[in-house]
C-alpha cells in the first residue's frame, strides 16, 4: 500500500477523479456499487468509528487516517486549485462516460446539454434532471468536467447518482443512434418556424430528448437541424432569451406536467 503522501500525489491531485463527502453520502455511493480508490479519514474518534463501520462492510477498501490540516496544507503547496473540506475525503475513479445503444436505450426522458461555458450550469442541469423527472443527462462537451469536485458539492453528489452519457461531436451520428433507440429530439432554440413549448406533450413518442445549447451562442445550427422539432418558450414584453438552466427547467417541467408526485 502507498504511503499517504504517495496517495495524495497519485490520486488526490488529479481533479478529474477526486470527490469529497461525508460518511452518509459515501455509504450511499458504496451501496450503489461505486468503489473509491481510497478514503482519508480525519484522525479523530468519530471518524475512526466511521472507518470501522465501512471496513466491516467493505474490507477491501484502502483507507488512511490523517490530520485534516496537514493534508490541506500539503495539497495547497502542490496545487492552489485543490481545496479539501473537513470530514472524510474519498477519491473515485469514474472513467470515461459511456455512449452506446445499450446505455441510451434504457431511458425515457433525457436532457442533452451542448458545450456549457460554466460549471454552475452543469450542476444546475443535473439538479433540474432530478427535480423534473428526467432520466439522464447527455453531455456534449470537450472542456467542462461534470465530475469535478465543484459539481459534486453543488449537486450533493448527484453527478455520481444520475447517469451521465458522453455524446460525440458528430451530430449526424448522434441523431442516427438516438432515432434508432426511438427518441424524438426537440431543440430549444429561437426560430420562426417552431413549436410552442406548451405543445410538446401533444407529440406522441416512446422516448423524448430535449436539447439545449451554450449560454451565449445557443445550440449550433447543425444540432438544431438534427432535431425533429424546434421548440420555443413564449415570453412577454419583447424578451427573447432566458437563462440556460431556467429554460431547461421550464422545458423539463412542461414535458412532465401531470406526471409529478408530491410524495
Amino acid at each position: 500500500m502507498r504511503t499517504l503522501q504517495e496517495e495524495l500525489d497519485t490520486n488526490y491531485l488529479n481533479r478529474k477523479s477526486t470527490y469529497y463527502k461525508d460518511f452518509d453520502q459515501i455509504m450511499k455511493l458504496l451501496e450503489m456499487g461505486k468503489r473509491p480508490l481510497s478514503i482519508i479519514f480525519d484522525d479523530c474518534e468519530e471518524e475512526r468509528e466511521h472507518e470501522r463501520i465501512i471496513r466491516q462492510q467493505y474490507p477491501e477498501l484502502i483507507s488512511y487516517f490523517a490530520d485534516k490540516d496537514e493534508v490541506a496544507e500539503y495539497l495547497s503547496r502542490k496545487s492552489e486549485d485543490v481545496v479539501l473540506p473537513s470530514g472524510i475525503k474519498a477519491v473515485w475513479d469514474i472513467g470515461p462516460l459511456p455512449f452506446c445503444e445499450e446505455v441510451i436505450s434504457r431511458f425515457r426522458k433525457v436532457l442533452i446539454i451542448e458545450d456549457p461555458s460554466y460549471l454552475i450550469n452543469v450542476a444546475n442541469m443535473i439538479k433540474n434532471c432530478f427535480r423534473f423527472g428526467c432520466d439522464d443527462l447527455f453531455y456534449i462537451d470537450t472542456v467542462r468536467n461534470p465530475f469535478c469536485p465543484y459539481v459534486s458539492r453543488m449537486t450533493d453528489f448527484g453527478n455520481m447518482i444520475l447517469p451521465l452519457v458522453k455524446m460525440p461531436e458528430d451530430r449526424h451520428a448522434n441523431r442516427a443512434l438516438m432515432k434508432k433507440c426511438g427518441y424524438e429530439i426537440f431543440a430549444l432554440a429561437l426560430r420562426k418556424q417552431s413549436l410552442d413549448i406548451r405543445d410538446i406533450r401533444k407529440i406522441e413518442t416512446e422516448r423524448t430528448a430535449i436539447m439545449v445549447g451554450n449560454e451565449a451562442r445557443g445550440l449550433k445550427e447543425e444540432s438544431i437541424d438534427s432535431a425533429d422539432h424546434v421548440i420555443t418558450i413564449p415570453m412577454y414584453n419583447h424578451a427573447d432569451s432566458l437563462n440556460l438552466t431556467d429554460a431547461a427547467a421550464i422545458a423539463l417541467y412542461e414535458l412532465g406536467r401531470g406526471e409529478a408526485s408530491h410524495e
